[in-house]
């Protein structure tokens, strides 16, 4: 089996929001949600940290002999939560957040999790399939519509607002945060492991390729992610560019973290 990890920052003048970590045969990859400026967090940690370190207790606890990826996210939130130490106020609205998907290799399995929109490509059985938590992105937003129709500040932060209301709440969508129990309602499932060829886990920065910009389809990302994935990044951020017209404003990026697990197990 042979693994690649890929991450790049949007912007070479803030963190990398996204994480990316592979340990025996378990790999995860976060897309940490960034916070809008004006709207604080009652965490003074940040996403980034979030990020990271719940990528390092996704690892840990994925080496339990029992229990499966939900189980295993659960308790890493559990423990997440508790690094917090009581110095952080998660009744808040916006405490750390992230989008991600973990995939595991056991006893003859490969088990996969999706959390939000990150998004698993897979080569089974001679298929190319998609995975991904298409919730938020299903959702009936008229927030969504004025963004499209007028991109000003005031329609990005309406948006975000309609986001927040509907995190992690019946009939909304889910993503890793301050409670554990969105493990429970995240998309899960397993392939024989003799079966896959390739899989690869990705954050929407590397899934635009395919599902934004139509720059290829999902087989020629598995391709572009073993052969050029630094290729890759390159040609989304020239998309990026061109689609913003350069502008960067307070609320969005220029260019989105991009990162990317690729492993090759056949």
């Amino acid at each position: 089996m042979s693994i690649q990890l890929l991450s790049e920052a949007g912007a070479v003048d803030g963190p990398n929001e996204d994480f990316v970590a592979a340990e025996g045969a378990t790999v995860v990859v976060l897309d940490g949600v960034s916070t809008v400026p004006g709207h604080g967090s009652g965490c003074h940690h940040g996403t980034a940290w979030f990020a990271g370190e719940l990528a390092a207790r996704v690892l840990e606890n994925a080496q339990a002999p029992e229990g499966g990826l939900d189980d295993v996210l659960y308790r890493a939130l559990a423990d997440v939560v508790g690094l917090h130490g009581g110095e952080c106020d998660l009744s808040l609205p916006d405490p750390p957040a992230a989008a991600l998907a973990i995939v595991r290799e056991r006893q003859g399995s490969l088990e996969y999790l999706v959390l939000c929109d990150c998004t698993i490509v897979v080569d089974v059985a001679g298929t190319v399939q998609r995975i991904t938590d298409d919730r938020l992105s299903g959702l009936d937003l008229p927030e969504r519509r004025a963004v499209l129709e007028d991109p000003t500040l005031a329609a990005y932060a309406a948006l975000l607002e309609a986001k927040r209301r509907r995190r992690n709440t019946p009939g909304g969508y889910w993503v890793a945060a301050s409670e554990p129990a969105a493990a429970w309602a995240a998309v899960k499932g397993s392939f024989p492991v003799d079966d896959v060829r390739r899989i690869a886990l990705m954050t929407d920065g590397v899934s635009c390729a395919v599902d934004r910009y139509r720059l290829m389809d999902w087989a020629g990302l598995l391709d572009a992610l073993e052969d050029e994935p630094t290729g890759l990044v390159r040609r989304i951020r020239e998309v990026e560019q061109r689609a913003s017209g350069g502008v960067r404003n307070d609320l969005t990026k220029l260019h989105d973290d991009a990162t990317a697990a690729y492993w090759r197990i056949a």
